[in-house]
């Protein structure tokens, strides 16, 4: 029940932050800027949920992106699971310590599925509009700094609002 609560909160949350993006995105594409920020929503997953749960947010999450930003349906999808699995290798492993930065690795695969995204409509000219090398370096340049805000941000609405949540329905138990 509980971890069912978490997997609902987690996926309303992906889904305000990704319509929010849509509409910033909307705002500024007069500027020629696009943010792209598939990779926010993997670590919230892979740390609150168990691996059954936490695959589903990300299946549903992928196809939300696949539509907002008119994508072949499936590609945020396999990306954002291929990376997942990646992730849940890497912290059952131990290779990952206190050391390390979670935004760091959501770097590192927000840049890997930019530039899949990149190559996928460069060779295969979908209907996404001029994307040429220089726009896709801005836009992912500007992207990750806008990473280094909105982890920390991201990471603390998902553990506040899971808290809430969690201490609301042990109230009702009482």
């Amino acid at each position: 029940m509980k971890q069912n609560l978490h997997a609902t909160i987690l996926l309303f949350l992906n889904q305000i932050i990704l319509h929010l993006n849509g509409l910033i995105n909307h705002s500024v594409s007069s500027l020629g800027i696009f943010l792209y920020l598939p990779a926010l929503f993997l670590f919230p997953a892979l740390i609150h949920l168990d691996p059954v749960r936490s695959k589903i947010v990300i299946i549903l999450t992928g196809i939300s992106l696949d539509h907002i930003y008119s994508t072949p349906l499936g590609f945020h999808v396999f990306s954002l699971l291929l990376c997942f699995l990646f992730l849940e290798l890497t912290l059952k492993s131990k290779t990952y310590d206190n050391t390390s930065r979670p935004f760091i690795i959501h770097l590192i695969i927000n840049f890997l599925i930019s530039c899949g995204l990149f190559l996928l409509l460069f060779l295969y000219h979908f209907k996404m509009g001029p994307w040429d090398a220089l726009r896709f370096m801005v836009d992912v340049s500007i992207s990750s700094l806008l990473f280094f805000v909105l982890c920390p941000w991201f990471s603390k609405l998902n553990l506040q609002s899971l808290l809430i949540f969690d201490s609301i329905f042990e109230k009702d138990k009482i």
